[in-house]
């Protein structure tokens, strides 16, 4: 052909292992530290590297060009498509291939799209614009869900917290059951000594989960994290409420409950519920005020903390502990980035001087009755999630423990189900009256807290697929919407979204 020179020849790179790309724009704002340093350029507009260190940058995952070539590969009906799912890939005869990269940080790994992505990224559907085969808007949106699905990692030491606190709640009802049941031990007088530790560990963890939550839109926030804690707290309040209206009384008191309860649930929270209630309060009230100073936040919740803690503040409802407890989470979401810096330097002599010092206070508080003190409860309970958070990062590396983390995963499923077993149990006592020693009362409220946890563990086990029991009974309410420029042209499905709190599908909530 006279002088021409073939650049596709000319320009092959020699070492075919090596992965091979083309030039593209760069719309990320700039290259991470993390990003790869660009290779050399050839005459003919092609990049390679000499080195595996030496990558050259690949789109960023939301690279419009990227989510094209992935819903066409995706989409039998594409050209791309039929070369590609049915017969296999094409061989590839020296084009470039674009990579994928699982985004910009240190454990980025480029991932070479196949071939028929590759040739998809400059052809058009034989559909036409806005037709697809049956199909292909679930294959299209799992493709673009696979390029965007983030890779969480559960952190031990939250999930081995969360357990412990679980437990000692299912205690604290296993032992206020049984003491209106007519049954006082030891525990009896123990349980308000932990006030400082359950809830406020509970809510600092979640705290920590719900930093990223608040940066989205109302709308995807009340979708996402509110909407199926607030359906669950219906369900469940109901049940329950159903439940002690049809079992015999469980205490002295003339009725278990009234049917009025379950129009006042919202206005008079539900003492057994109260805490799937208000982590979405909470979630709204961070998210109106997140944009005002951290020290702002923190300060006037613990002003709020303080005024219920000295009873200055005072309902006789749930409303006294969310007033109490809602500093944690809020300091939380700000701390928490420098609570996971920290705690891989926790030893086991860091959580037993924490320990020391807040039984130490706990003893003295109580002597002197210094409860009602302004602030007093409040560092009593910050020591309290200090030896939550260090006793948990300790235990987390042993093995001996994971039960505990298994039960950290599970705490959504415990805090619905665990009284039910309880009520029963009270009701039976009260009915029977049967004469129980001083060593039957210390044993009875450890039983009964391990069984509620055992069949509590069960039935999510065995009825946690039933629809509308532990989930909302339609998957989309609770679904994230893609963004319109992110949408590929046969349609969208959206992945299931992780619980709640970010810590994937365990269902960790108390």
């Amino acid at each position: 052909m006279g002088g021409s020179v073939d650049h596709r020849r000319r320009f092959r790179p020699q070492n075919r292992s090596r992965p091979v790309l083309r030039e593209l724009p760069d719309r990320g704002g700039g290259r991470c530290e993390h990003q790869p340093r660009p290779g050399r350029r050839s005459p003919a507009g092609l990049h390679w590297s000499h080195h595996p260190t030496d990558l050259p940058r690949p789109h960023p995952p939301d690279h419009p060009a990227l989510l094209r070539a992935v819903h066409a590969a995706a989409v039998p009906g594409t050209r791309a498509g039929r070369r590609g799912s049915a017969a296999g890939p094409r061989r590839h005869r020296g084009r470039p291939r674009p990579l994928a990269q699982s985004g910009c940080g240190t454990h980025s790994t480029p991932v070479p799209l196949s071939a028929s992505a590759d040739r998809a990224a400059n052809r058009r559907p034989v559909h036409g614009p806005g037709r697809a085969p049956p199909g292909a808007a679930a294959r299209a949106g799992a493709a673009v869900s696979a390029v965007h699905a983030p890779q969480t990692v559960r952190e031990t030491w939250i999930d081995v917290a969360k357990g412990i606190a679980i437990i000692l709640v299912v205690l604290f009802h296993s032992v206020m059951y049984l003491e209106g049941a007519g049954v006082t031990g030891p525990l009896a007088r123990m349980n308000p000594l932990l006030d400082t530790f359950r809830m406020p560990l509970f809510f600092f963890m979640s705290g920590i989960l719900a930093a990223k939550a608040i940066t989205l839109p109302f709308g995807a926030l009340f979708r996402t994290r509110m909407l199926r804690l607030l359906y669950l707290y219906v369900v469940w309040v109901a049940l329950q409420t159903i439940v002690l209206l049809v079992v015999p009384p469980i205490s002295a008191a003339p009725a278990n409950a009234r049917p009025l309860d379950l129009l006042t649930l919202f206005v008079r929270p539900n003492s057994n519920l109260w805490f799937i209630y208000a982590l979405p309060l909470f979630f709204a009230l961070a998210w109106l005020i997140r944009r005002w100073p951290p020290a702002v936040q923190v300060a006037l919740t613990a002003l709020l903390a303080a005024g219920f803690g000295s009873t200055m503040l005072h309902t006789g409802t749930p409303w006294d502990k969310m007033g109490r407890y809602l500093v944690f989470f809020i300091a939380a979401i700000w701390l928490g980035p420098r609570v996971r810096r920290l705690v891989p330097a926790v030893r086991w002599w860091h959580a037993l001087l924490a320990t020391l010092l807040y039984a130490a206070v706990t003893i003295v508080v109580v002597r002197l009755d210094l409860s009602t003190v302004p602030f007093v409860l409040l560092a009593t309970s910050v020591l309290a999630v200090t030896v939550g958070i260090t006793v948990a990062a300790v235990l987390g590396r042993l093995a001996a423990f994971d039960w505990l983390r298994n039960l950290g995963t599970r705490t959504l499923a415990i805090y619905l189900v665990h009284t039910f077993p309880m009520i029963l149990t009270a009701a039976v006592i009260v009915a029977v009256a049967p004469p129980l020693s001083e060593g039957v009362a210390v044993v009875l409220p450890l039983l009964l807290t391990i069984a509620a946890i055992s069949l509590a563990l069960a039935v999510f086990r065995y009825a946690g697929a039933v629809p509308g029991l532990f989930d909302v009974p339609v998957a989309s309410w609770v679904r994230q919407r893609q963004p319109r420029h992110l949408r590929p042209a046969g349609g969208l499905i959206t992945p299931p979204l992780p619980s709640p709190d970010g810590s994937g599908p365990g269902l960790s909530k108390p």
